[in-house]
């Protein structure tokens, strides 16, 4: 085996974008990996027992998920949990309340894990707007279609101080502002409806977990509202539709500094044009 058994079965289920039944997760394994599928329902029964998995049902079938009744590492340092589940954060790590709901579970969704990572990864290489004396200039953010607010809750611990989500779904807003008391956040996260016109702007962080016809179709705006040297991260696209993305955020009006794909799902990180 080329891994513990444990993490090859969670790392299935955690970056597929289909839905397993044991059957289906025994009979992936097998295809291969010399294992038994004797072993392989009985280290799904321990891992179901330490509340890793856990099975929902539809349709009269069963399939194994990834239980969010416990903390969830996304990497960068930043851990996604519910809010009645406690995790000590350690020096380097933040930690976002996340209530379930039916924006994407408690946020956890490829695309959202991609954002997230390459959040991290800003804040670490100091990629963000600076002043003249070195420091840190990016105080706001937009988060675009914020659905549960994860993004936006994560770049205010990350050191923002501002940020605004937008979302045309009620039920949406509804559960971002839950998350964003979850993490006493009220006085630095404000959930509109506004369209990007009407919503403020200089932004120096500008997030956007969207399709990409969505992102392509954002840009006359997004450029309007970022202020220069802005940074931009984008997810929600697949890997063969980064060249067209591209092409609609070309040089020099736009650096790319960073990609990252996971299981044919791909986000971005941009730099607007420096004055």
């Amino acid at each position: 085996m080329p891994q513990p058994l444990e993490a090859l079965i969670m790392d299935l289920i955690h970056t597929s974008d289909r839905k397993y039944t044991p059957l289906d997760l025994e009979r992936a394994i097998t295809a291969e990996h010399s294992v038994s599928g004797q072993i392989i329902r009985q280290v799904i029964r321990q891992l179901i027992s330490k509340n890793r998995l856990v099975y929902t049902h539809l349709l009269g079938h069963s399939f194994l998920e990834i239980s969010y009744k416990r903390p969830v590492h996304i990497g960068g340092g930043i851990i996604l949990t519910p809010p009645d589940v406690f995790y000590m954060a350690g020096p380097e790590e933040i930690v976002v309340r996340i209530a379930p709901g039916v924006s994407f579970g408690i946020g956890d969704h490829a695309t959202t894990r991609i954002a997230l990572q390459l959040m991290a990864w800003a804040f670490e290489n100091r990629t963000l707007p600076q002043n003249s004396s070195g420091t840190r200039q990016a105080t706001r953010a937009l988060d675009i279609g914020t659905g549960s607010g994860v993004l936006a809750i994560a770049a205010c611990l990350k050191g923002i101080t501002e940020a605004v989500g937008t979302d045309i779904e009620a039920c949406a807003r509804v559960e971002a502002l839950e998350n964003v008391r979850l993490n006493n956040l009220g006085n630095c996260i404000r959930i509109t409806d506004a369209t990007l016109d009407a919503s403020c702007n200089s932004f120096s962080l500008v997030l956007a977990n969207l399709r990409y016809p969505t992102l392509i179709q954002l840009e006359p705006e997004i450029q309007k509202i970022c202020l220069p040297g802005a940074l931009l991260i984008f997810s929600g696209f697949r890997e063969h539709e980064l060249a067209d993305l591209l092409s609609a955020y070309p040089a020099p009006h736009y650096k790319r500094l960073k990609t990252l794909s996971q299981n044919n799902w791909c986000g971005i990180a941009l730099q607007t044009k420096r004055v």
